[in-house]
């Protein structure tokens, strides 16, 4: 099997489900360095290409090619926006890892790619700021599921996602919840 699959006993990484990061990334160019955000836990990463790595953020692709990246990796630095060379790669989220933290703000901003995420394997009601977390994603056209019952922040979340035809707004209870310009920019939301 994959090596995130095998335990760590055996010599795997042996990602447990709600720990790890599953991205998928094209790249378009042969020799791409792509640089991801901030490591968790130890830090390993399968890059899709048969390579891994400890404790690093950045690899270098050696062909073009869609690639699915496993690890214990958040897509960005707490707060700050992902780094160009994430936003004009990613294509699909289906998990971010579990990390003692409470802000997703910027997380996926600007990632003019991005079309799907799947969050329903991540536990987001922990969560408090989602300000930013989705703005500019063009592509985006089928937003997560989100736990919005502790989110006190959610200004710009999703702003600019024009291809969002639908939003499922899952424990909305905060009635201090900040909202400006959440969806903003979001012209096929019906």
């Amino acid at each position: 099997g994959a090596i995130h699959n095998v335990p760590v006993d055996w010599g795997g990484f042996g990602f447990v489900r709600g720990l790890m990061g599953k991205y998928t990334v094209e790249i378009l160019t042969d020799n791409y360095q792509l640089n991801l955000g901030d490591l968790v836990d130890e830090g390993t990463v399968e890059w899709g290409d048969g390579s891994y790595t400890q404790g690093e953020n950045s690899h270098t692709f050696t062909y073009s090619g869609i690639y699915t990246i496993y690890g214990k990796i958040f897509p960005n630095q707490a707060t700050q926006e992902p780094h160009s060379s994430l936003t004009s790669t990613l294509i699909s989220v289906s998990e971010i890892p579990y990390a003692n933290t409470i802000s997703y703000e910027n997380m996926f901003s600007n990632c003019q790619l991005l079309r799907f995420i799947d969050l329903s394997s991540t536990d987001t009601s922990e969560i408090i700021d989602t300000r930013g977390m989705f703005k500019n994603c063009v592509s985006l056209y089928s937003p997560p599921i989100f736990d919005y019952s502790k989110v006190s922040k959610a200004d710009e979340m999703f702003m600019g996602c024009r291809e969002i035809y639908e939003i499922i707004f899952k424990n909305l209870t905060n009635k201090n919840m900040t909202v400006d310009n959440m969806v903003e920019g979001c012209m096929g939301l019906i």
